[in-house]
């Protein structure tokens, strides 16, 4: 009994360190999420990435997540008149990324692009 619960033992901690190193392998895109992968010795990939598990290499790979839902933005702005009043304005956007522009909106502009 007892040498099988040793080997148990084994077999719990090469699973919990194999499950571990793993998790280290792989990057999460959620749903309504693209993503792009920065390699650091060939630049941006072409291939966006969907939703799902994807695999990458930690030290050389970076994952860059893009929201693709429409997301409202404000724009607030204050102005006279001809009969000097002060009028303030409200503008709402609503945008939302290409997907085929994600390289390019990450090249010129980064992750802050909005």
């Amino acid at each position: 009994m007892e040498a099988f619960l040793n080997r148990l033992q084994k077999v719990g901690v090469a699973l919990m360190v194999g499950g571990f190193t793993l998790t280290r392998f792989v990057f999460v895109v959620d749903g309504g999420e693209r993503a792009l992968v920065y390699d650091k010795l060939r630049g941006i990939q072409d291939k966006i990435y969907g939703e799902g598990m994807h695999f990458y290499i930690p030290i050389v790979q970076e994952p860059r997540i893009f929201e693709i839902r429409t997301r409202p933005q404000l724009i607030h702005s204050t102005t006279g008149t001809r009969d000097m009043q002060t009028v303030e304005l409200s503008l709402r956007i609503l945008f939302r990324p290409k997907e085929e522009g994600l390289r390019d909106i990450l090249d010129n502009l980064g992750l802050d692009y909005d």
